[in-house]
Parts: structure tokens; sequence; C-alpha cells
């Protein structure tokens, strides 16, 4: 498969003939090199540039489109090749990367905790997925490893974790430029940890760059949809002296045990460079295709160590099948992704049942196989319960009534920082002595939420005071007073605690009450936030209107949405309805699986059960 390039392998293979360890490490990268790509050529380079300008902090990912695309044209006018690894490492570059790799293993007082397998997989790899091959070991080397010069000297400099804190405290210091709004592509290279920006896959990228070239054994780990969003989530592991396993996500600065993630993930997986043979001998006793990201398994399952959640190991009766399938069918597990399903998992029927390990509970899934280049359903959806217990969503023939106030709520995360939120009112500019009006009970569900008082006491000052680590964060706040049939909004000067984060200006107290549900106040500081009115002169305050900061996910005057709901393999339009408030009713079946799609805007949408009168999203 080298091709031309054999002769540069076997230079390797010969230089290392009698240096064992050396040898070995050379086999494992070369007869891995098989299954490693990358893109070469313009495409590439425009590419590389989005990070480049991004990672400056000069420019939002909006201008750097536009930068780019005036000075580049097109990114994706562009041409750019494939290459093969195998193809393309030659003598030099192999050698080089062994000699630094075994140097830094070697020589660092943590080495003597890593073994041969572990730094094969988690320090000896030269590239952390597809990006385009470079040197980059001795350049970082030489600008971190003086900074570990003292920790060297301490008893726990064997522990690679504490090696591993103190680097991530510099990196952590020196900041990122996290998005989700620059071009999905290949992995960008070790230019990311001059430029710092991208997204969770670049940060990692970053971290993992660094820690390898000083020794330090580290790796990729990650899951293909968040439970209750669309994404996947990648972040850094790394081994404590005793093989325990932390997690690090850049640029965050707090380093926790693989058991505190917090996420729902169905299922983790841990990126490799060597193929996971097991699950190449598993495939070879079974029949039928496999999902094409399974196919060639750079990765292996390590969901058991993430015990954040509750684990199961599911098992569904062949019984619930829509069809008979051969014993040994390829069997794959699917989460939701928007309305669509992706595998997260495989196996293989058992007698009358099929079972997937360490499966994450409270989640829905189904079965499917794969034929034909297409996923072919075989199961109806169903819920994973906390306690492990299964249950199948099927619509039923009672019609009900479906109140929607929302298209994807679990992922707005600003709304938990309302609950326990206050409002007060005062007749004293710096609220001295004030009065407790309303506390915020919990998250808010809905994009308005309306408060009656009953108070007949009068205020000049009215404010909402954000709740401990919330940031204050508010869309919008609304006093009005009671007069003839109806209420009355209140104004006055608005007022409120002085700054925000980033300090860029646009999340000030005052966009709390532009009467724009969609502009927001973020505080500094997480704690001491306030935002009100001055009145001029005390008022009797009879409703309060609060909106949480939100991504534009609730219900959106004007915007024309459509719900769906899932029956036999397949999903049902309920119509189409242009909203006039912040709420929408549809009729439909009772006991489905639900899906609504803004036709106007966004891209958040996520499956959602109708239960006890509410939305509840899965």
């Amino acid at each position: 498969m080298a091709g031309e390039n054999r002769s540069e392998l076997e230079k390797v293979l010969k230089k290392y003939e009698h240096d064992e360890l050396k040898y070995r490490a050379a086999v494992f990268l070369i007869e891995n090199m098989i299954y490693h790509q990358y893109r070469a050529g313009e495409w590439v380079e425009i590419y590389n540039k989005y990070f480049e300008y991004y990672g400056t902090g000069r420019y939002t990912p909006e201008e750097v489109y536009e930068k780019i695309k005036q000075e580049e044209g097109d990114l994706y006018s562009k041409s750019w090749v494939l290459k093969k690894d195998i193809e393309e490492v030659d003598s030099a570059y192999l050698t080089g990367n062994i000699e630094w790799a075994f140097k830094v293993w070697q020589e660092q007082p943590w080495g003597k905790n890593i073994s041969f397998d572990e730094f094969c997989e988690q320090i000896l790899p030269y590239r952390t997925g597809n990006e385009t091959l470079s040197i980059w070991r001795e350049e970082l080397y030489n600008h971190y490893n003086p900074l570990l010069d003292d920790f060297r000297k301490l008893p726990e400099a064997k522990n690679p974790l504490l090696a591993a804190r103190k680097i991530i405290e510099l990196l952590a210091e020196e900041g990122a430029y996290w998005t989700t709004s620059l071009p999905q592509g290949p992995h960008v290279g070790p230019l990311l940890v001059k430029w710092k920006s991208g997204t969770c896959r670049e940060m990692s990228d970053i971290v993992i760059y660094v820690l390898r070239a000083l020794g330090i054994p580290c790796g990729m780990d990650y899951f293909l949809i968040y439970g209750d969003s669309n994404e996947a989530h990648l972040w850094t592991y790394i081994p404590d002296k005793e093989g325990h396993i932390y997690i690090y996500d850049f640029p965050d600065t707090l380093i926790r045990p693989a058991a505190n993630l917090n996420m729902r993930k169905a299922k983790v997986y841990r990126k490799t460079f060597g193929l996971n043979s097991e699950d190449v001998i598993r495939m070879g006793e079974m029949k039928g295709g496999i999902y094409p990201s399974f196919s060639v398994p750079l990765f292996k399952d390590v969901t058991a160590i993430y015990k954040d959640s509750i684990q199961v190991d599911l098992v569904i009766p062949a019984s619930s099948f829509y069809r008979q399938l051969p014993p040994a069918e390829i069997i794959h597990l699917c989460n939701s992704q928007y309305n669509q399903w992706l595998p997260v998992a495989w196996s293989k029927r058992k007698g009358d049942s099929i079972s997937f390990k360490d499966v994450d509970t409270d989640g829905v899934f189904l079965l499917a196989v794969w034929q034909n280049n297409q996923l072919q359903l075989i199961t109806d959806p169903f819920y994973l319960e906390p306690g492990g217990d299964v249950r199948f969503i099927r619509p039923t023939d009672e019609l009900q009534d479906i109140t929607v106030l929302s298209k994807h709520i679990k992922k707005e995360t600003y709304l938990y920082r309302m609950a326990g939120g206050v409002f007060e009112g005062s007749n004293y500019p710096d609220f001295r002595t004030s009065d407790t009006l309303y506390v915020i009970p919990q998250s808010p569900e809905r994009l308005y939420t309306p408060v009656w008082l009953t108070s007949g006491k009068e205020y000049r000052y009215i404010r909402y005071y954000g709740p401990p680590h919330s940031f204050c964060n508010v869309s919008e706040v609304a006093f009005l007073y009671r007069s003839g049939g109806g209420n009355i909004l209140l104004e006055g000067k608005p007022i409120g605690s002085p700054g925000s984060n980033f300090n860029d200006g646009t999340h000030q107290y005052q966009h709390a009450l532009d009467g724009d549900p969609y502009t927001s106040f973020d505080y500094k500081e997480h704690y001491g936030g306030w935002v009100g009115l001055d009145m001029g002169k005390a008022r009797q305050i009879t409703k309060i209107v609060y909106v949480p900061r939100n991504r534009d996910n609730f219900i959106r005057k004007d915007d024309l949405y459509e719900l769906f709901y899932f029956s036999n393999r397949e999903w049902y339009s309920l119509g189409k309805q242009t909203a006039t408030s912040d709420s929408l009713v549809f009729r439909g079946p009772s006991g489905a699986l639900y899906y609504l799609r803004n036709h106007t805007r966004g891209k958040h949408e996520r499956i959602f059960e109708y239960l006890n009168q509410r939305q509840v999203f899965r």
C-alpha cells in the first residue's frame, strides 16, 4: 500500500532493528498509517485562515467570513487532493517523531508511570486527526518545557496529571477564542496552539499537541450526540499515575474526574491512532452492513468510566422488531439528531433479544440496520427510563391539544440562571431598604412570563436582582400598573449595575429594558448584578413580565412553524401555523414523539414528548 514510499518506511525499520522498543513503536505507526489520510491544496490553506483570523481576536465569525471572501473568494470553489499517510510519511519525518516522543517519555519524571502501550496511543502519534502533516514536537517542547523546571524538582512530579495541571493553568491564562460559527472541515493542526480558536475539537487538539510534546499522556474522548442536543462533543482526557482518567475542556480551568462529566451522552468513545482489532473481529463474525462511521474503528468504547449518569445493559426483545432478522445481523442503537436518527452503537442479536452494554439512561432511542446504504428502522422509538426500564413511544387514537412554547429548550442553559432571581421595590436609589415583590421559583418555560402582584404599596425604584452564579442574565423586564380595564407600561430612567462580560458593550443592563427579547444583560461578575427603573415618583406596580436570556428557540411571533409526530418509521405533519404570540396550539394524537420545525429561521430543534400538558424534550 505504500507504493513508491515503501523504501522510506523500510529505512525506519532498518534503523531500529536493534532497538526493540523503538522498533515496536515504528511498527505500531506504520501498520496503522493505512487508516490515516489528509487533505492538501488551496482549499486547506484558505480553510486554515478562518482559524488564524478569528484567533487574532479582532474579528467576529461573520467578519472573518467577509474578510476571506474578499481576499480569496468562495472557499468551496477551491481545489484539494487527498493524501494518504502510508504514501507520504518519509523516513526523516517518522524517525524525528519517534525520537522526540521517546525523549520526552524517558526524560520526564512522570514517564516512569506510563506503560509502553499507553505511550503508543497517548504520546507517540504524530497527528491528532486528519490534519495536514507538519513537524511540531520540538518547537512546542522548547516553548513549554522550561515552564515545568521548578515542578520537576518536586516529589509530585511523578504524576502526569499534576504536570498537565501546571501546563493547563498556563494555557488557560493565555485564553482562547471559542466558536461554532466557522466552517466545518478537517482538523487544523498544531498551528492552533498559536491561534487558539475554534470549537471543542480544536480546543482539545491544542491541549493534546502541547501535552504530548512534553511527554504527558493524553487523548480525545467524545460522544456522538449530547443527550438533549443535536451535536457531538469532544474533550481531552488525561490519566493520573494510577491510571484514573480525568477530563478537561479548554479554555476552562477545571480538570475533573471522568465520573463528573455531567452530560447525557448515550455512549462515549476514545479516539485512537491504532485500529481497534477487537471490533474488527466482532464485525467479521456478523452479517449485514455496518454504519460507515463504525466501519474503520479508530476508537474504543469507554462509556463505563464515565459514571456521572446511570448506565445499564440495554436489552430489547426481538419480538419488538418490525420484521424478523438473521441471528447474526448487525443492529444499530440510534439517537435522534434533529428529526433524523444517528447510530451511536452496534451489536448483534443473541437468542430472542439484543443487548447493548453501558448505555446512558434518560434518553430516546430506536434500533436500525444498515442496508442499501441507508438506515432501515426496525423498532418504534423507546424511552430508556432513569431506572433502566424501556417504554416504547407510540401514538394512540386519542386526540389532544398540544401547546408548544419552544422548539428546543434543553440547550437554553441561560434559563436556569433565573431560578431564585428576586424582584424588589424601594424608595431609596441604593435599595438600602427594600421589599421583596416576587422570587422566581423555577426556570422559565416560555419567552414571556407574567406575574401579578397584590401589594398596594408604591415604590419609586424597582429592580430585578440576579441569583448567585447567574451573571444577572435576563433579556427583558417590564413593570406595569393597573389603569381602567388594562395594564399600562411604567416608564422611567434605566438603572442597574454597570459592566458586562467581555466589556464589549453588547450586554449592558440597558439591554434588559430595550423592548427586544433577543438582547440581554450579562453582568461582569457572577453575582451582584441588577437592573431596574427609577420611575421619578412612587408608583404602584401590579404586574411584572420577565424574559430569560435565550438563544431564540422559544416561539417567535410572526414565524411559521410546523409540528410533526412519529409513527411507523415516518414523521407526519400536523399542519403549519404562523405564531401570533409566544405559544401555539396544535391538535394531534396523544402518546407520540413530536418535532417542531421553524420554517422562518434558526436550526436548533429537538424531539419531545407531551406529558402532563407540557413539552418534555428528549
